[in-house]
């Protein structure tokens, strides 16, 4: 009796071992998450680590991708993506396949830019055959006044340089994004217009069919927020644009 009992006792244990090793190795087999971000966005540099530390907390392994945007929707659509890194508040009315977590990961401007002798915006729009430039793919919620001439590029970077060879009146940008890169190109008078043309949060998204991590991502990034983290991260971004560009245009010469 003693020695069946030991018999089942050592079939246990066994079993609860191999378990224990199966289940190791279909965790150590799971694919991580993939996060689309912008190609060539200057706040990926702090974003990507963001969400992967977020998630790390969380216990789950991600790896964000530069994916541009139209690419983006049609993987989106077809369930290729399990989610986006950050995206405008509102993403998801056009987009029923994600949800938002609701923790907001940073409030920007959406400002433009000039290298002319513009004074402000107001100056900008007053203008005819006004000529924007602007990422493709990218709903920034704008409704401006009379009609304007718009010319799309696929990553910030182009976006700059195209205005920089005046091809363009006007570059329409997150401010953080249009500062860094203005401060990449000293020899530019890039300047950002005031005031801004508006201003938007920005969230990161999960696919539906990870809806149910959303409760867990959520307590994750709350903790953060109280704790101060997520503004003090991207206010240590923002002070690297201080200084990049004025809001006055240059005294002629």
């Amino acid at each position: 009796m003693a020695r069946g009992a030991r018999l089942l006792a050592g079939y246990f244990r066994r079993t609860w071992l191999l378990w224990l090793v199966l289940a190791g190795s279909a965790a150590a087999d799971e694919s991580p998450l993939v996060f689309s971000m912008l190609p060539g966005n200057p706040v990926n540099s702090i974003a990507a680590p963001l969400i992967v530390e977020i998630y790390q907390r969380a216990g789950i392994s991600v790896v964000p991708t530069a994916v541009p945007p139209l690419r983006e929707t049609r993987m989106l659509e077809e369930g290729a993506l399990d989610g986006i890194v950050g995206k405008f508040e509102n993403f998801e009315l056009a987009h029923p396949e994600v949800v938002r977590i609701p923790v907001p990961l940073e409030t920007i401007q959406i400002a433009a830019f000039v290298t002319d002798q513009t004074p402000d915006l107001p100056s900008l729009l007053q203008r005819d055959n006004l000529r924007l430039g602007a990422l493709r793919g990218i709903d920034y919620q704008l409704q401006l006044p009379g009609l304007r001439q718009w010319v799309f590029v696929n990553e910030p970077g182009q976006l700059m340089h195209m205005l920089v060879r005046g091809r363009v009146d006007a570059a329409i940008s997150v401010d953080i994004s249009g500062l860094r890169l203005a401060r990449e190109l000293p020899q530019a008078p890039i300047r950002m217009l005031e005031p801004e043309l508006r201003e938007l949060r920005v969230y990161h998204y999960l696919h539906r069919k990870h809806a149910g991590l959303v409760p867990k991502i959520t307590a994750v990034m709350q903790a953060m927020y109280d704790q101060g983290y997520l503004q003090a991260l991207h206010a240590q971004f923002r002070r690297g644009t201080d200084a990049a560009v004025t809001s006055s245009p240059r005294p002629a010469e």
